[in-house]
């Protein structure tokens, strides 16, 4: 699965001091996120996407901006409920938080899951651009971004909100997620036999809302490229096994792909390199499925399924090394 695994251990904080003030009457919360807490532009009751508290746990008009900042003397048991808005329940719009404390001296333990697609669906409460950026090159597939967490208390006591925090940074970890996209198949010598590639992931189609449940329906292909060595090429039948297996969290069914066999304008190589034989192809995801609650996330594990077919004429040396090589890599 293509995601991350956060694991923090912090301090019980209940409140703090500031300046020259001696007595803590500073209240004080931990902000887990994505993008780094702003301490004019942001506010604690407008959580982004993925930050370790959801936006619904300040509606209730009885709360005053003081009410943010309550904390529990009996954390083991109140630590991640509503009124304890300090460490309020880690319930974040997208991805998952966990907040626990074992007993009343010990730390607390935030735990995070985050796939590729949470991830870049990691935004700010007005929904604007992702907190992660994608870029690619010839051999890799790159998901980057950096995690922050903040220690956030109100400007001063007492005075409600006034348009600033206080904020103090005490973690900022930059992270990648790289994927290959080439897959390489090797001989005995250690010599690429046959590389695989993604080359292209578009939408076909977006049909129209489709029930009240807000979901529209659309249709993705993803092209593939394969380089054989020169003496063979590949084939596929409709009947040769495409297998698909969703990564936790997605809703993808293995019943919208289709893996197309041997295109008949492709049944040859391709005449664009020397000594190697290239191919495309093609998987369709048809009527997919998307809601404002679960997006699409196509990540998973694939199973590709081709027949290889020693090119040249019986006897000949090309020939002969293709089909020796086969038998002894059935």
């Amino acid at each position: 699965i293509l995601a991350i695994d956060i694991t923090i251990e912090l301090d019980y904080l209940g409140n703090v001091t500031a300046d020259d003030e001696r007595v803590g009457n500073f209240g004080v919360t931990y902000v887990l996120d994505f993008e780094d807490f702003d301490a004019h532009e942001d506010a604690i009751n407008q959580p982004g996407t993925c930050q370790n508290r959801n936006a619904d746990s300040f509606t209730d008009t009885a709360l005053t901006f003081d009410d943010f900042w309550r904390y529990s003397l009996t954390p083991m048991i109140d630590i991640g409920n509503a009124p304890y808005l300090a460490y309020p329940p880690a319930e974040p719009e997208v991805g998952t938080w966990s907040v626990s404390m074992d007993d009343e001296c010990d730390t607390v333990l935030y735990t995070g899951h985050f796939t590729w697609q949470n991830l870049r669906d990691c935004n700010d409460n007005d929904g604007g651009d992702s907190y992660t950026s994608v870029v690619s090159d010839d051999n890799w597939l790159n998901l980057t971004g950096t995690f922050y967490i903040n220690i956030v208390s109100p400007f001063w006591y007492g005075k409600g909100d006034m348009g600033f925090y206080r904020v103090y940074q005490i973690l900022s970890q930059p992270f990648i997620i790289a994927v290959s996209n080439v897959v390489n198949v090797l001989g005995s010598t250690g010599i690429n036999v046959m590389t695989m590639s993604v080359i292209a992931v578009y939408k076909q189609e977006e049909g129209p809302e489709s029930n009240t449940n807000k979901e529209i329906n659309g249709d993705f292909r993803l092209i593939l490229l394969t380089e054989c060595s020169d003496y063979m090429k590949l084939t596929r039948l409709d009947t040769d096994p495409f297998t698909f297996t969703a990564a936790a969290g997605s809703d993808i069914d293995q019943n919208v792909f289709t893996m197309i066999a041997t295109d008949p304008e492709n049944d040859d190589c391709l005449d664009n390199k020397g000594f190697i034989c290239s191919q495309l192809w093609q998987i369709d995801a048809d009527n997919v499925p998307c809601t404002d609650e679960t997006g699409r996330d196509f990540s998973g594990n694939y199973g590709l399924t081709f027949r290889p077919q020693c090119l040249g004429q019986a006897g000949e040396p090309l020939n002969t090394h293709c089909q020796t090589f086969l038998q002894e890599h059935p």
